[in-house]
């Protein structure tokens, strides 16, 4: 993510249509931030110890948030492309 150089705008997931960036997953992003579930293994002083999430070693942390899964989540969602790659 930090480390993404010649972004991208327009991107062909799974060889499909392009779309943009933000339609997708994808790391090379215009804002080089990231969202992982993670693990909090310890805490010390000001120091956290997490696993479990998808970063490179030495990437900062911006923020860390509860993990809400009883969120309502929404029923019925449009998902765009992605509906033609399931056929």
């Amino acid at each position: 993510l930090h480390e993404v150089t010649g972004v991208r705008l327009q991107v062909r997931p799974m060889g499909g249509t392009s779309v943009g960036i933000f339609a997708t997953s994808g790391p090379p992003r215009p804002n080089p931030i990231g969202h992982s579930v993670l693990t909090l293994d310890d805490i010390s002083g000001t120091r956290l110890s997490v696993s479990h999430l998808d970063l490179i070693d030495g990437t900062p942390i911006l923020d860390i948030k509860p993990y809400a899964p009883k969120v309502p989540a929404l029923e019925e969602i449009d998902t765009g492309w992605m509906d033609d790659l399931s056929g």
